[in-house]
């Protein structure tokens, strides 16, 4: 948990909370789903965050294959199967930038306390599926990047 609280303290500074309490989250399946954990944690989230979000943490553990499975016998660009896909370039910047770098054990972190107003923000908003929103609102709202971050 640390080093995903490493990941958010990088995020905080440039992205919105919604993203933020993603990256906190991303590896909550590990436990529970060691060779499927970006699928449990996407499916936890789904509800609560954008398309963009969702589909960045649900690619994650592959795209973070980038980083090691060469060291594994497996092949490291199996993310280009996705480089069509319109979130591509985030899911690659979210690895690079802040999964990745996460691991870095001069990055300071923060309390887990200071991550909890906004994991509650995202949580006690009403989900998506319940809401009356269209799939084509829903996918434009609240993307969870700041203006210009998402492809720095």
């Amino acid at each position: 948990m640390g080093y995903c609280v490493k990941a958010c303290r990088r995020l905080q500074r440039v992205w919105r909370i919604p993203l933020v309490v993603a990256a906190l989250l991303h590896d909550i399946g590990e436990t529970i789903a060691p060779d499927n954990h970006s699928a449990a944690a996407a499916a936890i989230l789904r509800p609560y965050v954008s398309d963009r979000t969702h589909w960045v943490v649900q690619q994650h553990g592959l795209f973070q294959g980038y980083y090691y499975f060469h060291h594994v016998g497996a092949d490291r660009n199996l993310r280009e199967m996705f480089r069509d896909h319109p979130f591509y370039q985030a899911c690659i910047d979210f690895c690079a930038k802040y999964d990745q770098a996460a691991f870095d054990p001069k990055i300071e972190s923060r309390p887990l306390e200071f991550f909890e107003p906004m994991v509650r923000r995202i949580f006690d908003r009403e989900p998506y599926a319940a809401s009356k929103m269209t799939m084509g609102q829903r996918a434009t709202a609240d993307l969870g990047y700041a203006r210009g971050a998402a492809s720095s």
